[in-house]
């Protein structure tokens, strides 16, 4: 049972970290964007960037879903938990 715990608590650490560096990563790369794109190419780019992690949101939960089909209680946890 410990074990466990400490697996899910460094899991999440390792998924925490990993979430910050990203977004600190894009942060600092904004300055190199715009010096190298003009604002509609960053438009488009960022655009781009939103259009995607849109669509990897829809085919997480289509996966889970795919998941939870057969299984009535998985499917009522998920929905409600989204």
């Amino acid at each position: 049972m410990q074990s466990d715990k400490k697996r899910v608590i460094s899991n999440s650490l390792y998924y925490t970290l990993s979430n910050i560096l990203l977004k600190v990563f894009s942060f600092l790369l904004i300055p190199l964007y715009t010096s190298f794109l003009t604002p509609d190419q960053y438009g488009i780019v960022n655009l781009s960037f939103g259009f995607s992690a849109f669509v990897s949101c829809l085919l997480m939960f289509g996966l889970q879903y795919a998941d939870t089909k057969e299984n009535q209680e998985g499917t009522k946890k998920l929905f409600s938990s989204v």
